[in-house]
């Protein structure tokens, strides 16, 4: 029998899913799943449609003139099966993946993201409930001022559904 506590994920690295305001797919979907187990053979109890988590970001130009300049917009956010199943037991976690949304932006500011989940999943409980963590980087330079500055922000997703994203540093 497969140890459901030893929890892995076999998608890992930093992937970048927005660079210069082009947004890219993740290559590979991340998981957090028993060491060993495909996520093709779990059980079929996978949730039907999938959880998805998102937080609005809105950056307010350097200079404001009115009718002339407005906020730049962009929603970060993930997705992912849940409620899975290896053997009738646990609740795990498949299809994990990072998005983003980009809505208005500047023509001189350049909007780069950048996600990296984490190597293993925590088992929580008894059942064990996965949990996976990661972060997003988001970075944001400007032609004109040549300035710099990131955003992070960490992202916990769970095999029961339940999950946030909040801001570790502004």
């Amino acid at each position: 029998m497969t140890d459901l506590k030893d929890i892995v994920n076999a998608t890992t690295g930093v992937i970048e899913i927005l660079k210069s305001n082009e947004t890219e797919s993740m290559p590979s979907l991340a998981s957090a799943l028993p060491r060993g187990i495909d996520p093709l053979s779990t059980d079929p109890t996978w949730s039907n449609t999938p959880q998805v988590m998102k937080l609005k970001l809105v950056y307010p130009p350097r200079v404001r003139i009115p009718v002339i300049t407005e906020d730049d917009d962009m929603t970060l956010g993930v997705r992912w099966n849940y409620n899975g199943q290896v053997g009738g037991h646990g609740r795990f976690i498949k299809d994990l993946e990072a998005f983003v949304i980009l809505g208005h932006t500047s023509v001189t500011v350049r909007y780069d993201v950048l996600v990296k989940f984490s190597e293993t999943g925590t088992p929580i409980g008894p059942e064990p409930i996965a949990m996976l963590t990661g972060s997003l980087n988001v970075r944001v330079g400007s032609s004109v001022y040549g300035s710099t500055f990131s955003q992070f922000f960490g992202v916990r997703v769970f095999g029961n559904g339940a999950g946030d994203i909040t801001q570790i540093t502004a």
